[in-house]
């Protein structure tokens, strides 16, 4: 329950944080205009992390591995 906890907290922060688009690169799907949250946003990260490549997510496994690499990649993304 805390890990769903930690990243349900982990995509409200990303979806909150301030972010400049670079036009250039490709557009993420799972990005919230000008940093809003919305439930297309939220949920989108949600299907992402709840699918089967996470493999449950569950501590000290390589599932959790994932976990944290795309809430990682996602947060350095938000600046």
């Amino acid at each position: 329950m805390n890990k769903l906890l930690a990243c349900a907290s982990g995509l409200l922060l990303l979806a909150a944080c301030d972010n400049a688009q670079d036009t250039t690169a490709p557009v993420d799907e799972t990005a919230a205009p000008n940093g809003a949250i919305t439930t297309e946003a939220l949920s989108a990260h949600i299907q992402i992390l709840a699918s089967d490549a996470f493999e449950g997510r569950a501590p000290a496994t390589p599932g959790e591995g994932k976990t944290v690499a795309y809430l990682a990649e996602k947060l350095a993304q938000a600046g």
